[in-house]
């Protein structure tokens, strides 16, 4: 009988804290910023319908994903760090880059608040995980160890509980049922609020037209305002950068002014997306109009991964660092779920960018009234916490 090691990843974005500050202390540059950001996010949308909204973190797939290299060797390791962008040839390195990152990436104010939660289930009954593991996900992942027995109904309830708390509610649930041969579930719970520095006022809040890829208009809320802001456009694309009250995070709004969505994000780099926060955005007087929304995603990742080379960890997979079990190990589910808020207050999530016409009389406008695309950053550690393509608000 086949038996199978699956990993979750969980995200949400909040509205509200109530946690003391804690001052970050300084983290290694470039660690998340590696081209797997980029190409995750472009596989996905590419494999989804034009008319479906794609909310990801790359930050939490990789957290997640780092955890389950500690329990694989060799080439199944070796693909896992490929893919992720991470090197391959150290896992204690890349072990102690992530705990100084996740250190760095610990908010809690009264006006921001990012937090990662990690954390391993299984029944001892069914897999001996070796310490050495243990060890090394407490001590660089702040990984909460928990035991069951899969077999009681109750098991899945405690867990879908664990991301309920995590998510404080957003996501509710992840596992809709624990089977014979799931023998442990790795998890990364990662949760995100922030109020903007300069808001919008509710009172000027009123419904604009959306126009979608397939011509239909939707008639939904937009927040607007007459501000300065960090702005950019030249003939193929469009940027906002909005601030929030904590300057370490902004969150870019891009839009295509000649291609399809679909064929700007193709088109996107990371080098793009460098000289663009390095250079290009400026700040001017802009007139915004942006929409006002509430969305959430869910996808099973196994066949964008492994389109993207990671296909040992789902087939003949080596987690022989990870515990013994019945029979060989590999990665039956991987999958991410994500909540995404805009609102006058301020973002849990992403969204895309539209720059208006500028009239030397006037602020140019910036509607987002068409598909964008949406990038929440931490500029401190080059973290790419969130991207989305907005295709129906």
């Amino acid at each position: 009988m086949k038996t199978y090691l699956y990993f979750f990843l969980v995200i949400a974005f909040l509205t509200s804290c109530d946690k003391k500050k804690l001052t970050p202390p300084n983290a290694p540059k470039s660690f998340e910023s590696t081209d797997f950001v980029v190409d995750i996010f472009k596989t996905i949308v590419n494999d989804e319908e034009n008319e479906k909204n794609v909310i990801l973190s790359p930050l939490s797939i990789k957290s997640a994903f780092l955890m389950a290299a500690n329990g694989a060797n060799g080439e199944t390791r070796n693909q896992i760090l490929s893919v992720l962008g991470a090197p391959n040839n150290d896992m204690d390195a890349v072990n102690a880059t992530y705990a100084s990152l996740l250190e760095s990436l610990d908010y809690q104010d009264d006006t921001t608040r990012l937090e990662m939660a990690n954390a391993l289930f299984w029944d001892a009954n069914r897999i001996d995980v070796k310490p050495e593991f243990l060890t090394k996900l407490a001590e660089n992942y702040k990984a909460e160890q928990y035991t069951y027995d899969f077999s009681l109904p109750a098991t899945k309830d405690d867990i879908n509980g664990w991301v309920d708390e995590k998510t404080e509610g957003r996501i509710k649930e992840i596992l809709e049922s624990i089977s014979g041969d799931d023998v442990m579930f790795l998890m990364n719970a990662l949760y995100f609020k922030a109020d903007w520095k300069n808001g919008f006022v509710e009172d000027m809040t009123m419904n604009k037209d959306f126009t979608k890829s397939d011509g239909t208009v939707l008639s939904i809320p937009f927040m607007n305002n007459d501000g300065a802001y960090d702005a950019y456009a030249n003939e193929e694309y469009q940027a906002l950068d909005l601030k929030f009250k904590n300057d370490d995070f902004s969150m870019t709004f891009l839009m295509p002014r000649k291609k399809s969505i679909n064929e700007f994000i193709n088109s996107v780099t990371l080098e793009m997306l460098d000289d663009l926060y390095d250079s290009k955005l400026k700040n001017q007087r802009v007139l915004v109009s942006l929409p006002k929304f509430e969305v959430d995603y869910k996808i099973l990742l196994n066949e964008p991964l492994k389109s993207m080379g990671m296909t040992l960890p789902f087939g003949d997979a080596d987690f022989s660092n990870l515990g013994v079990a019945r029979g060989p190990l590999k990665i039956g589910q991987a999958l991410h779920k994500t909540f995404l808020k805009i609102d006058e207050k301020g973002a849990e999530g992403a969204a895309v960018t539209s720059i208006g016409i500028f009239v030397t009389s006037v602020p140019p406008p910036m509607y987002f009234n068409r598909p964008f695309m949406v990038i929440l950053k931490n500029h401190k550690t080059d973290s790419y916490v969130f991207m989305a393509k907005i295709a129906a608000p």
